[in-house]
């Protein structure tokens, strides 16, 4: 069983598996469907890499126009929000509502129950934020949930873009000093166990910031 309240991962995913999230993404935000069927590799190069069978089901599925499958920050708990009455959008999608979201979401499961023993995943989502958005100081506590994943997925951003990640260690005192800043980074990964006071910072500029989250429960100990 896991023994760590917070790590760091770097390459969390296979490269593939990123790149096929991140062209995911912008599919769901552009509406065309050839956006998800390749993926930029290190080397500049564009290749394919969904499987056959998923990559015919997403190309003969219904017309990516009509896709809405988005929800917001607006439907948190409002404790999340400081400017409660006008928060700054993210966006937020379940990967089990597109074909090539649930062929993902089980490369994740794997990555997470090789990388953070004796947890699995509860639900798999893509976060997009927008200039200005952030969270507030929380903790995760809900019933359920154990602990999460965050993974990034820019290709280009710096502690100048702003939507990093703040925490405190669970087993250290809630100081300055002991605060943990990362910036968000390609593939890079964080695991924070429930309980842990977390916030990010506002996205400065026109980019958008892209991120999976993967919410976690234990596995339930085998009795021998």
């Amino acid at each position: 069983m896991s023994n760590f309240t917070h790590k760091k991962y770097e390459n969390f995913l296979p490269n593939q598996v990123a790149g096929v999230l991140k062209s995911l993404t912008n599919t769901l935000l552009t509406g065309h469907q050839d956006a998800s069927t390749v993926w930029t590799s290190p080397d500049g190069i564009e290749r394919t890499f969904l499987p056959p069978d998923v990559l015919s089901a997403f190309k003969n599925s219904n017309n990516s126009g009509k896709w809405h499958p988005w929800y917001t920050n607006f439907s948190w708990d409002e404790k999340l929000n400081e400017h409660k009455s006008s928060p700054k959008l993210v966006l937020c999608h379940n990967l089990k509502n597109t074909m090539p979201g649930r062929w993902c979401e089980n490369e994740i499961i794997q990555a997470v129950e090789e990388k953070c023993p004796g947890y699995t995943p509860l639900l798999c989502q893509i976060f997009v934020w927008t200039e200005g958005s952030y969270i507030f100081w929380h903790d995760d506590s809900a019933r359920g949930r154990d602990g999460a994943v965050t993974i990034y997925l820019n290709q280009k951003w710096n502690q100048f873009d702003g939507g990093q990640l703040c925490y405190h260690p669970k087993n250290k005192p809630k100081t300055a000093e002991n605060m943990v800043t990362v910036t968000p980074a390609w593939n890079t990964a964080v695991f924070l166990e429930s309980g842990t006071m977390h916030r990010t910072t506002p996205v400065i500029g026109d980019k958008v910031r892209t991120s999976i989250q993967i919410w976690l429960k234990k596995k339930k100990k085998i009795l021998g």
